[in-house]
């Protein structure tokens, strides 16, 4: 079964040092961080 684009979501995983999501997942590296129950 082929996907359209209307059914894939992609995240994409900028480069950075994360200081803006370490404030919320202080103990947590970037690539860790949980989206939608899963880390990515």
């Amino acid at each position: 079964m082929a996907l359209s684009p209307a059914d894939v979501t992609v995240v994409i995983l900028a480069g950075g040092f994360g200081t803006r999501i370490k404030q919320q997942l202080p103990d947590l590296p970037k690539p860790l961080a949980p989206v939608a129950g899963q880390p990515f």
